[in-house]
């Protein structure tokens, strides 16, 4: 039964490379769109959306120092056809220094226009993310909404805000923000999230995830 209901995980990866206090950040984004799970007679596709379009590979050169503040903004898309799956996703965003001793705290994402860190799961789950799971590290969001071919999630977030606490010790270091995208038909969703997340959703009537649990009777 289980491959009944798990139909792809994607991961589409966002390397963010900012060289503190040094002169040049590299932002590569890539997606594999290749990546489509076949059942029955029809598709299951998803890639990670730019402002502007479906991210493939990107460079963005730009400098970050303590305090500093990169615009960058991504969505999950169903990149389907009308003749395609109906979904429900999960993004799992995980913050990492190249020298592993430092604070992923120190790296904040924003998703407002006022570039508050401090509202960041507020703000996600006005915009239709559920916060799964947090820690320095890692961020676990369930996007609410079904996505049916065509349509496409809120950001994730809106840009990245580098501590104005950070040290010398943070001098020359990069930062890798990496998301991994996976994704479960609608059809059955219940069941496909407690078998292939862990997690048991309750849903609304008209099929929006109000809460995310990791325990169920």
């Amino acid at each position: 039964m289980r491959k009944k209901y798990l139909l792809m995980a994607v991961a589409a990866v966002l390397v963010f490379g900012a060289v503190l206090g040094g002169s040049l950040a590299a932002l590569n984004t890539t997606t594999n769109q290749a990546a489509v799970t076949e059942i029955s007679t029809n598709q299951f596709q998803v890639g990670l959306e730019s402002a502007t379009e479906t991210v493939s590979e990107e460079v963005l050169e730009t400098s970050a120092h303590p305090g500093d503040v990169v615009d960058v903004s991504y969505n999950i898309a169903n990149t389907g056809s009308n003749e395609d799956y109906s979904m429900y996703v999960r993004a799992t965003i995980y913050k990492q220094w190249s020298d592993a001793s430092l604070d992923g705290e120190e790296i904040h994402l924003f998703d407002n226009e006022a570039k508050d860190a401090e509202t960041y799961d507020a703000d996600l789950e006005a915009s239709g993310w559920i916060v799964g799971y947090e820690d320095s590290e890692e961020i676990v969001l369930y996007y609410s909404k079904e996505l049916t071919p065509g349509d496409a999630t809120s950001n994730l977030f809106e840009g990245v805000l580098f501590s104005e606490r950070l040290g010398n010790e943070y001098t020359d270091c990069s930062v890798t923000l990496s998301i991994e995208i996976d994704a479960v038909q609608s059809t059955g969703a219940v069941a496909a999230m407690r078998a292939e997340w862990g997690v048991s959703p309750t849903m609304a009537d008209d099929g929006t995830i109000t809460a995310i649990s990791d325990t169920w009777d």
